[in-house]
């Protein structure tokens, strides 16, 4: 430093002046630059740290909102009774199943190839999992064979299987309910949907069908999975506890994929029977967390658990901080930075710090606490994204910078010169003087400025110098002779006076020791006192020397003791004192020295002992040492202001205890002033502002939670809190007026109109819910009507009207189950049509031909009668009697052959019959499918109107639409049930009119037979003419024989004609039954019956 200001002090006027020019320009020039960059900075800094803030705010809310959602979800599904009767079936199915007896090859074939390749592929360093079927049950074989082995559906689409045509109990229940729940599953964005047996842990369903299906969660393969925790957990709540909830952890089924699941116990009869889980999916956290609104290029937000794993995807590095690589490698995707862990230690904040990626990045970071396990949010944006601005503005400023100091050293360059041109003048003038030691010589005036005044002065100067000088030379001349006589004459100023008297003094007093002495006093104006007068003297300059010598001497020791405590004071040490002996002027100079000494040590003490103590947090200690003078003064005012801190911390810290206790009574009423009175001012109005805030939004809050929208905030708020009150008024009025158009569409709905709508301009979430509103409005109307039309038509045998509508869901179920009931009854009642018409067809030509065998019987019998009555005659007309047995053979035949047809139609009449009493069967499965889907129907209408109850007033109206679905529901099921008692009824007379086929059929047996019989008899008759003549007996009796039995043939068609008459009458019955219902037209096989019952 010393050289440099050496340095400077050798420069010439001109460099001196252009670096003042440049220092007195640039110095502001500078301070305002960094100023300006400063505030900037700053501002930019508290924008971004807000602006990230606000970001993490949002997200945190969504986030929860999320959780919560799902949480409502399952509990939600946990009462509703369609779960709980899924969970019976299937725990009941499972428990009756038809288990194998060995694992199938495809099932060993699934896990060895498309399970082990899948896993290697996901997990190419770690091992594949052996020995997996060893713990299967039977039962979870079984299933796992049907509905993953031999799916046919590829990896990751196996709940696209809903029946496997086993029919029975388990692929029931399951194609009953898979589809229900894979909707909820799908709706709610969840990974997989669980129904797990308490008793014997089995996953008894499961949506997405991964080889946790039909597993024991107590000894099976994952009874120690966090699948497994949560469900132990689920078993063991008590009291208001009403699910668990299990953080995310490797899940082999899901191949080594992080899984979080949450639980909740099923009611089956009153008991928990079974619990239902979901694994949550980590979509509907990115798709929260991945939003980019307000984080710029380089800003990302994610979670982290508290192992430092990521429960969310990083923008950034997707590549080792997604979830899924996280948790597969921790060693790169953790998460360790000083912002997560000041989250999850419980705070909340702002920081510039160094992220993973080892770029510095301004952080917000808050903890967010997920169903009782704390995570952390962090909210990041890159440090040189954030202070671009500031960078272009020192840009900016620099180059302006460098401007002015060209600008600066173009015109300190020139006004230099101007301004150095007389001075030089002037130099060279001195410069001549001082060479030439010639007072004659002039400056040059050129100016009347400070320099021509310089000159001028210089110039009166050497006029002076001149004339004293010429008188000094001329008595230093003669006191060089040793004449001290002589004496200065002219008048002088000044110093030259001075001189001019000192050196007329000299000359009268002084000689050679005037030289010793002045060089002793030059020593003592540098601060040397050890200097001693050595030259012989005598007289009064001998005293003199004397006491020059002895003052020298104690003035030096005693400057040399008060340095030496000095020293020790400057060090911080006040012990030290001055012991060397003074008298006079000294010696109080000694005291003053030591007093001041000891009692700045005992007041440095005390002063050390209070601060101790305040940075202790102890405000009672004070200085108590008697002091004087300023020291006093400082006592006083150190002791009042830790008083006064004292009771101002005191106050403070009661009303801060008492705002951290929800109370914004109590005011900070001690006297402060300075900045601790502003301290306790802006406490006061911050408190008593957050007063008004609470309580005002505390009443707006409460009018909210009775139902009302119509309060607002009206006090006057400032900042934040003014903006929190406009957004909650805000907020107020937009509910308001949703809830009031909601009211009037809902009443309308309660009134049975479902053309009303809600049509205000809303935003978000709002405007969802607006559009979900109408939109379900719109669908209920739609199905409501389409349902309520075919219905209508079923109940009055109208089978032509279907659901034409496209429809979703629950509706679009109910379209196709309709439509699929409308579709089958139609097609079995035109074959029941077709049946009862070839029944009534058969049976008149039974008729018919019982008619003529009756004809041909009688015929034979008269035949016979005469035969008999003319016995005598036949020994007489044998040769008649060949040509009669000879005709007789041919109507035996004939006979024969008619009863053979008779026999063949009645077996035809018996198969016809027993295809109606299997279409009649197949009739009472529809009507049963029907009766199902009214009991189901009635069932949705049941949950409906518990969740319209839940809903309260706003339910009304949807608890009115499904009293009205179920109405129809109880119709569909009393028009079922009158279907199914005629065709219980026909069913009935169709078993009558098989016994009495049956029993025609063994009638027509014996018919054949006995036909048989008779053509044989004739046969020998013709064979054996010669013979009748001595065996006219013989033939007699034959002769009475056949006439008995064409007495009993005629009998048996007798009641063969009434049965066939019977069964016509009972298929006529049966198509006028069957005429109730109205077939659509166009279908071939209603034109075809219409045809046949036209010709019959």
């Amino acid at each position: 430093m010393r050289n440099f200001i050496k340095h400077i002090t050798t420069l010439n006027l001109t460099k001196k002046l252009t670096i003042a020019f440049l220092l007195v320009a640039l110095i502001p020039t500078a301070g305002i630059i960094a100023i300006a960059l400063y505030h900037s900075s700053s501002a930019l800094q508290a924008q971004s740290y807000a602006q990230l803030g606000a970001v993490s705010e949002v997200k945190k809310n969504a986030v929860l909102r999320h959780f919560d959602g799902v949480r409502d979800k399952l509990q939600m599904l946990t009462i509703n009774p369609h779960t709980a009767k899924a969970a019976e079936s299937f725990t009941y199915a499972i428990a009756n199943l038809d288990a194998p007896t060995h694992i199938p090859q495809s099932l060993n074939n699934f896990y060895q190839t498309q399970f082990t390749n899948k896993f290697i592929a996901e997990n190419p360093n770690t091992p594949p999992p052996t020995g997996l079927l060893d713990t299967l049950t039977p039962e979870g074989i079984e299933l796992q064979t049907r509905y993953i082995a031999n799916n046919t559906y590829p990896l990751g689409e196996k709940s696209r299987l809903i029946s496997t045509g086993h029919l029975d109990s388990y692929d029931l229940a399951h194609r009953e309910f898979h589809q229900y729940f894979t909707e909820i599953s799908n709706i709610s964005e969840l990974y997989d949907l669980f129904i797990i047996d308490n008793d014997t842990g089995i996953v008894a369903y499961s949506v997405f069908k991964e080889l946790d299906f039909a597993t024991s969660l107590i000894d099976g393969p994952y009874a120690d999975s966090n699948l497994a925790k949560v469900f132990n957990a689920a078993k063991r709540l008590e009291g208001d506890q009403t699910y668990a909830f299990v953080d995310y952890e490797p899940y082999l089924p899901s191949y080594n994929a992080p899984a979080s699941f949450i639980a909740a116990p099923i009611e089956i009869e009153g008991t928990a029977g079974a619990t239902l889980v979901f694994q949550l999916s980590v979509t509907a956290l990115n798709s929260i967390m991945t939003e980019r609104e307000g984080l710029g290029e380089s800003g990302e937000t994610y979670l982290v658990g508290p192992e430092g794993l990521m429960r969310s995807d990083s923008y950034l590095d997707p590549l080792n901080h997604s979830v899924v690589n996280s948790f597969k490698n921790p060693q790169k995707g953790s998460i360790n930075t000083e912002s997560y862990r000041l989250a999850i230690a419980g705070q909340a904040g702002q920081k510039l710090i160094t992220d993973y990626n080892g770029h510095s990045v301004l952080s917000a970071y808050t903890p967010i606490n997920i169903m009782g396990v704390q995570w952390a949010l962090l909210s990041e944006i890159d440090e040189t994204e954030a202070f671009a601005a500031v960078k272009q503005l020192t840009q900016v400023l620099a180059i302006v910078l460098l401007g002015c100091i060209t600008v600066i050293i173009i015109a300190a360059l020139w006004f230099a010169k101007t301004l150095t041109k007389p001075v030089h003048a002037l130099v060279s003038t001195m410069r001549r003087v001082e060479h030439e030691g010639d007072f004659s010589l002039r400056a040059p005036i050129s100016s009347s400025d400070e320099i021509g005044e310089s000159a001028q002065a210089f110039n009166s100067m050497l006029d002076a110098l001149q004339v004293s000088l010429t008188a000094t030379n001329r008595v230093m001349n003669k006191m060089a002779d040793g004449c001290f006589s002589d004496r200065i004459k002219v008048e002088c100023k000044g110093e030259l006076d001075v001189l001019k008297q000192a050196t007329n003094h000299c000359a009268s007093t002084l000689d050679g020791a005037i030289g010793e002495i002045n060089s002793i006093i030059k020593s003592m104006s540098e601060g040397h006192f050890d200097g001693q007068i050595h030259a012989t003297m005598s007289g009064d300059l001998a005293k003199l020397k004397d006491n020059v010598n002895h003052s020298l001497y104690s003035l030096d020791n005693t400057m040399n003791a008060i340095v030496h405590v000095m020293k020790n004071v400057e060090q911080g040490n006040f012990k030290e004192q001055i012991n060397v002996e003074a008298g006079g002027k000294l010696e109080q100079l000694k005291s003053c020295v030591n007093n001041s000494v000891q009692s700045l040590s005992g007041a440095v003490d005390d002063v050390s002992k209070v601060m101790n103590a305040i940075r202790n947090g102890d405000l009672t200690k004070r200085i108590s040492l008697p002091l004087q003078g300023q020291l006093e003064i400082l006592k006083d005012d150190i002791n009042f202001s830790v008083t006064n801190l004292a009771d101002v911390i005191e106050d403070i810290c009661s009303v801060m205890a008492s705002v951290s206790q929800g109370d914004f009574k109590h005011a900070v009423t001690c006297e402060a002033s300075g900045q601790l009175g502003k301290l306790k001012k802006d406490i006061n109005l911050s408190i008593e502002s957050l007063d008004v805030a609470v309580s005002e939004i505390s009443s707006v809050m409460t009018a909210i939670s009775y139902g009302r929208f119509d309060r607002t905030i009206e006090s006057s708020m400032k900042g934040q809190l003014h903006s929190l009150k406009t957004d909650i008024n805000r907020s107020v009025n937009n509910l308001s007026q949703v809830i009031a158009e909601l009211g009037s569409v809902m009443a309308a709905m309660c009134e049975g109109n479902f053309s009303l709508q809600i049509n205000s301009d809303l935003q978000g979430q709002l405007l969802q819910l607006k559009g979900d509103v109408n939109g379900s409005i719109a669908v209920i109307n739609d199905a409501i009507s389409e349902v309520t039309q075919v219905l209508s038509a079923l109940a009055k045998g109208d089978l032509t009207h279907t659901i034409d509508g496209n429809y979703n869901g629950v509706f679009h179920t109910l379209k196709s189950d309709v439509n699929a009931t409308i579709a089958k009854l139609t097609e079995v009642i035109e074959s029941i049509q077709r049946t009862a018409h070839n029944v009534s067809q058969s049976a008149a030509e039974i008729a018919d031909s019982n008619t003529e065998i009756s004809a041909r019987t009688e015929e034979q019998a008269a035949n016979l009668e005469e035969a008999s009555a003319s016995t005598s005659q036949m020994l007489e007309s044998l040769t008649q009697v060949s040509k009669q047995s000879g005709s007789a053979v041919k109507l035996a035949h004939n006979a024969e052959e008619t009863a053979k047809e008779g026999g063949e139609l009645s077996n035809e009449t018996v198969i016809a019959i027993n295809e109606v009493d299997k279409a009649s069967k197949n009739i009472n499965e529809i009507v049963s499918v029907i009766d199902g889907l009214a009991f189901q129907t009635n069932l949705l209408a049941l949950n409906a109107a518990v969740e319209a109850a839940r809903a309260g007033e706003n339910g009304k109206g949807f608890a009115v639409v499904a009293n009205e679905v179920r109405e129809l529901a109880g119709r569909s099921a009393a028009s079922a049930k009158q279907i199914k008692d005629i065709i219980a009824n026909s069913n009935e007379k169709v078993g009558q009119g098989i016994e009495m086929a049956n029993s025609s059929g063994l009638k027509l047996e014996q018919i054949v037979s006995a036909v048989l019989e008779v053509s044989e008899t004739i046969v020998k008759i013709n064979s054996s003419t010669n013979s009748q003549q001595h065996a006219i007996k013989e033939v007699d009796q034959v002769v009475q024989r056949l006439t008995d039995l064409i007495q009993e043939n005629s009998a048996i068609t007798e009641e063969t004609m009434a049965a066939a008459k019977q069964m016509a009458e009972q298929s006529y019955e049966m198509r006028r039954l069957l005429d109730y219902f109205n077939l659509a037209k166009d279908t071939p096989q209603a034109t075809l019956l219409v045809h046949q019952f036209n010709a019959s």
